[in-house]
């Protein structure tokens, strides 16, 4: 059984968080060890599984680029970190997204700068998520496959952006 079957939701990118949420939490409570505590080893043993397979599910769905690499997974794309990533273009601009933060600091008002880039940075991430959704619609694998990578990225970018914010108000 997939992870969207363990939810009962459509094999699908676009993905209702909120009916997720619900239905993980309806799921965690079937299976809670307090309800099978006078129960068999055997019966224990199950419920614990699936405890943990509901875990590793909610925790790939709730997650856009991991729900996207199980997608792709399934139709035998695999995203290896040792596979190289050719897209120069987008990798030369997120140098300089990476540069432009590194000058943040620099300026008058840092904390209303980094504010400023971090909403560029996630409409951009926004952006590439609706693309990423009509690439799986439209059975775009290969470019599914580098848009996720492109995500990382941009992923890794809001990590970091994260970590300033922290150094500058705290």
């Amino acid at each position: 059984m997939n992870y969207f079957e363990l939810f009962g939701l459509p094999v699908q990118f676009g993905l209702d968080k909120v009916s997720l949420s619900i239905k993980f939490r309806k799921l965690q409570r079937c299976f809670h060890p307090d309800n099978f505590i006078i129960a068999s080893e055997e019966k224990r043993s199950a419920a614990f599984k699936k405890t943990l397979q509901l875990n590793d599910a909610y925790r790939v769905l709730k997650s856009p680029i991991s729900r996207a690499e199980y997608l792709l997974a399934e139709k035998g794309i695999q995203i290896s970190r040792q596979k190289p990533f050719k897209d120069t273009e987008f990798l030369v601009k997120h140098i300089e997204l990476h540069d432009e933060l590194d000058q943040l600091s620099f300026g008058t008002n840092p904390k209303s700068a980094l504010a400023d880039f971090d909403g560029k940075i996630s409409n951009l991430y926004e952006h590439h998520l609706v693309l990423l959704e009509q690439e799986f619609q439209d059975n775009m694998w290969i470019k599914a496959e580098r848009r996720v990578n492109q995500l990382k990225f941009l992923d890794k970018l809001k990590n970091r952006i994260e970590q300033i914010e922290d150094q500058l108000f705290n």
